[in-house]
């Protein structure tokens, strides 16, 4: 039986050149960038929906600005999350984390949270 040898995640990214592994990287780095920020943000809105908000996001990420936005400079911000109640609670707590976040000096106008499939 011959021996098969993987490779890891860090060595495929780092081995190929290829736009779609760049992509998959830096949504991946984005995400990482944006989940970090989002936990010092939900430990200033410190209760047990916020742990449980956290522990809900699957993936946050920068929106692309279409011709109608009038906000320039400014960031949207989709997240992922794991069930309707999660989206929900996002909107419940949207004002506030909006706030925090802009407070930080990120210039957020809007976060739209959506459900993953």
């Amino acid at each position: 039986m011959k021996k098969t040898n993987f490779l890891s995640l860090d060595e495929i990214f780092c081995g190929e050149i290829s736009p779609a592994l760049n992509r998959i990287k830096s949504v991946a780095t984005e995400n990482a960038y944006w989940t970090s920020i989002f936990e010092k943000v939900l430990e200033d809105v410190a209760n047990e929906d916020s742990q449980k908000l956290l522990a809900s996001i699957v993936r946050i990420g920068v929106l692309q600005h279409d011709n109608n936005t009038n906000t320039q400079g400014e960031l949207r911000l989709l997240i992922r999350l794991k069930s309707p109640t999660a989206a929900y609670k996002m909107k419940v707590y949207g004002p506030h984390i909006l706030r925090h976040l802009n407070r930080l000096g990120l210039k957020v106008s809007e976060l739209q949270p959506s459900v993953s499939s």
